[in-house]
């Protein structure tokens, strides 16, 4: 669990590298103007569900089992509009999906080593959330990087909002929590940016550094909560470049 927890960390502040080789523009607006709608509203959907699993591991690889619990609920209920789409067409996968939230679930209420957790959460984070993705969005849809960016866009805000309701209630439990929901937002939105970043041209240094610079301002211990005064400000400043750069290269 801590090797999960040290990778996000490090994939967090590693947002700007890479090559600046030039690349095609990518198509413009919004992913409804290809009939690519419904495949933009799955992303979102599991990718919130990830984000949630996100910080669900980091809670557990530092003993906060009931606020792991927390997250991990949120990430299934991510899921629940996506279930009967996968269902319908391959209702094993639907349902190993399911049976996996529960499992989990009961492992950290038992208490159970971190490495068997880390593991089922790998896998419902990567294979099966991936195969539900796949069950339910054509290949065009998924090639579409407009797609990842709308999620991308959705995600800063969320992250930008979450974190300033954490900052406004302070230690209150609600507090705490939506910090950690907005570390999990971080890190699935630093992941979408490295899916869209050579179609990101010209705005993916802006992208990466913005990214970058949230992660090492205002989450320098991953998803424990620092000491000190939050950095709101510093958050939404970031943010707005996020979305600015994303509505300047894609239309959205």
């Amino acid at each position: 669990m801590r090797r999960l927890a040290a990778a996000v960390a490090i994939a967090l502040v590693a947002a700007g590298c890479g090559s600046s080789k030039p690349s095609p523009a990518p198509p413009q607006g919004p992913p409804t103007l290809r009939n690519h709608g419904n495949a933009a509203a799955r992303v979102q959907q599991v990718e919130a569900a990830r984000a949630g699993i996100v910080a669900a591991g980091g809670l557990y690889a530092i003993a906060h089992p009931a606020d792991a619990r927390h997250q991990l609920a949120l990430a299934g209920r991510a899921y629940s509009p996506m279930s009967p789409l996968v269902r319908a067409t391959h209702p094993v996968l639907d349902r190993e999906i399911r049976a996996a939230f529960a499992t989990i679930d009961e492992l950290i209420a038992r208490g159970a080593r971190p490495a068997g957790v880390e593991l089922r959460l790998g896998m419902v984070q990567g294979q099966l959330l991936e195969a539900a993705l796949d069950a339910t969005s054509s290949r065009a849809a998924r090639s579409d990087p407009t797609v990842d960016a709308v999620a991308l866009d959705r995600f800063v805000a969320q992250l930008d909002s979450s974190y300033a309701l954490s900052a406004r209630l302070g230690a209150a439990p609600e507090g705490r929590r939506a910090f950690q929901t907005a570390y999990g937002l971080l890190a699935r939105s630093q992941s979408l940016y490295h899916s869209i970043a050579d179609a990101l041209g010209p705005q993916r240094k802006r992208v990466g550094n913005a990214l970058g610079g949230i992660a090492k301002k205002a989450f320098p211990l991953g998803v424990a909560r620092p000491a000190g005064r939050p950095r709101p400000g510093k958050v939404h400043t970031r943010a707005l470049r996020v979305r600015a750069a994303l509505a300047e290269r894609f239309g959205i």
